[in-house]
């Protein structure tokens, strides 16, 4: 058992090995039989797991403490030699791919990983490795910008994740003095952060055509893994997200301004739900983890077995800290396979959805971590959030114990912010198509451009008592367009299927967790599509899905009465 806090870190040194991995791959390259490049397969595999293990550990050291001076000196470190790692998981996938036991190889490892090879080889070529490393500094040195902003508000310091429950406070002026002071700090920066922005398009641009390609966008995709849809596939997705869920969500926030009992909801009045005030979960951190540790015992025998390990391996860094940084995440230790889980608390609702979204994650890459091809222990992106929003759901039964009588408020919240974030993914993504095919575009131009897709998706938005934000500025504040371009349309995507757990939950649980836990373990064996089809599931790129859930979820929204809540 593993104990984060005393987890030894040792930097792996590149040139050493790339000794090794330079021999493991010759060894491969010049085998005489199909085990002999199993074998050679094994060892390289072992080698990358040594690397991002400790690449991972330096990065959530200093997300945990983005002043630790030491993990800082290391993530730079580590964001300067990956693309020397990325160079030789190219090298290994050619091999892989011209292997004259290729037949063999694609029975014993499955041929996903052959697929995910090709996408790999046109990702990379050793002339992109300085522009990498530059992609790599401008995302770090963006992340370290935000972890340490400090908010002063009434006289009291804050930082970004310490600040938002004062968003929802149920006192008008409070909500909007905060907001203005939350806002305020994108404000006053907006131009270190767009040129930051700038940077990034500029560099980003650069590397796709030294691949060959007109724009970012091909190769965004092929970085996200995305071999069996298009990007006409999502342009429809987002369509059908306009012409089914926006109305649904406009109707909403007509409801919530009812609710209020307010002239006008404006940006500062949306985080609050009820004129009472938003549910609140019982309990601090600690109270809240033996809550989980409590429920995933009694949701299924392999999560309880999963969490118990979490919290005894001290994998789990959930409360607001100065200098941490914004948000939340799951990382895995490969050598070891475990997760981490990574939070800020801040006794909002969003603590409880936050732990159960994460623990999502990080039961599947514990469920997963048996499998010797890295590739298959995660799957793509828009997979793996389908593990985290319907672990949320899949919950509901056990809210009570975290809510008591805000219980029914809770989930009216999760249910309505749930669909609403279809709208707000479809929005970042067209906002990022845009950009990047007007790589050219001052920050002037991307902020006209997103105050116009704001429009279409989010017809209720009031900015008209901040001037900044009226100006379409406020995508500033969504760290995947920096750090993870066209990741944001992944959680609408995967919002879709955990509705369908939510919904299977309801007619038989039994089953419903049944197939959850099956599609967990089988990891990224698997595509998307065909991952949809594992575990039962309706694609959200058909327009009656989108439909069909639009509906069912709006007539569970109008039948819990959120106006009596």
């Amino acid at each position: 058992m593993i104990n984060f806090e005393t987890l030894a870190y040792e930097r792996v040194e590149i040139g050493t090995w790339e000794i090794a991995i330079v021999n493991v791959l010759e060894n491969m390259r010049t085998a005489t039989s199909a085990e002999q490049q199993i074998e050679m397969i094994t060892a390289y595999y072992n080698l990358m797991a040594k690397q991002s293990t400790m690449a991972n550990l330096a990065y959530v050291r200093r997300s945990i403490n983005v002043k630790d001076a030491f993990y800082d000196t290391e993530v730079k470190y580590y964001d300067t030699t990956n693309p020397i790692v990325q160079k030789y998981a190219t090298e290994y996938y050619t091999i892989l791919l011209n292997s004259g036991y290729r037949k063999e190889l694609e029975t014993a490892l499955g041929k996903q990983l052959f697929t995910l090879a090709e996408v790999g080889e046109k990702t990379f070529k050793p002339s992109i490795i300085e522009d990498l490393q530059k992609e790599n500094e401008l995302s770090s040195n963006h992340s370290e910008f935000i972890g340490k902003a400090k908010i002063v508000f009434r006289g009291k310091e804050y930082n970004l994740s310490g600040i938002i429950p004062l968003l929802e406070d149920k006192d008008r002026q409070t909500r909007k003095e905060a907001s203005e002071a939350y806002w305020g700090f994108y404000v006053a920066n907006q131009e270190f952060i767009g040129n930051t922005y700038d940077e990034m398009v500029k560099t980003r641009t650069e590397i796709a055509k030294k691949l060959g390609f007109d724009n970012f966008l091909p190769l965004a995709y092929l970085r996200m893994n995305r071999t069996d849809y298009n990007m006409t596939d999502v342009q429809k997705f987002r369509e059908a997200i306009h012409k089914y869920v926006v109305p649904i969500c406009t109707q909403l926030k007509q409801q919530q301004q009812s609710r209020l009992g307010l002239d006008t909801l404006y940006y500062y009045d949306e985080s609050l739900l009820f004129a009472s005030g938003n549910p609140k979960p019982i309990g601090d951190s600690k109270e809240l983890t033996t809550k989980a540790q409590k429920m995933y015992h009694e949701l299924s025998e392999d999560t309880g077995a999963f969490f118990d390990k979490m919290v005894e391996g001290k994998l789990l860094d959930l409360d607001v800290k100065e200098n941490k940084m914004p948000g939340g995440y799951c990382a895995s230790f490969e050598d070891f396979k475990m997760p981490f889980i990574f939070a800020n608390f801040k006794q909002t609702s969003h603590d409880v959805t936050v732990l159960t979204h994460e623990a999502g994650h990080a039961f599947q890459s514990y469920s997963s971590s048996y499998h010797t091809v890295t590739e298959y222990q995660w799957p793509t992106t828009e997979a793996c959030e389908i593990h985290s929003m319907g672990m949320e759901f899949l919950t509901w039964p056990w809210m009570d114990s975290f809510f008591g009588q805000d219980t029914k408020k809770f989930q009216y919240e999760h249910v309505s912010t749930s669909l609403n974030l279809l709208c707000t993914c479809a929005m970042i993504d067209e906002f990022q198509e845009m950009v990047y095919l007007h790589a050219d575009w001052t920050h002037e131009q991307r902020n006209a451009a997103y105050k116009n897709i704001v429009l279409k998706y989010a017809p209720h938005k009031n900015f008209e008592e901040n001037e900044e934000l009226a100006k379409g500025i406020s995508w500033q504040r969504v760290n995947h367009i920096f750090s993870t371009p066209f990741y944001y349309i992944d959680y609408a995507l995967a919002q879709l299927c955990a509705f369908q757990f939510w919904k299977k939950a309801d007619v038989n649980r039994p089953k419903a967790m049944e197939e959850y836990i099956k599609l967990c373990k089988v990891g990224g064996q698997y595509s998307f599509v065909e991952l949809l089809k594992y575990a039962e599931l309706d694609s959200p790129f058909e327009e009656t899905t989108i439909k069909s859930i639009a509906n069912y979820v709006n007539d569970w929204l109008q039948n819990a009465e959120g106006d009596k809540l």
